[in-house]
């Protein structure tokens, strides 16, 4: 990383600091294709750093430990229902 004259990053740096300007896609074809749920590659550290093929949408349940979630892969490696934590049920 450069600084300008006054020490400072530019914003172009600064916004890939931040986590603005880096994509999140970790698709490697040989690991995914063996992937039949949802992996720690696809949510990454803590669940928020999402890779850009992850798609989680909520569509049942009302208390947190009832809830479905249909978790997809945009790239085809799953689609199905699951918990909160990306179990199948």
């Amino acid at each position: 990383m450069e600084r300008n004259k006054m020490g400072k990053l530019h914003e172009t740096e600064l916004d890939a600091v931040a986590g603005g300007g880096a994509t999140q896609n970790r698709y490697d074809p040989q690991r995914c294709s063996n992937t039949k749920q949802v992996a720690y590659e696809c949510v990454g550290f803590l669940a928020n750093t999402w890779c850009d093929h992850y798609r989680e949408r909520k569509i049942s349940g009302t208390h947190y430990t009832n809830d479905v979630y249909r978790y997809t892969c945009v790239m085809g490696c799953y689609d199905y229902n699951g918990d909160h934590y990306g179990k199948p049920v």
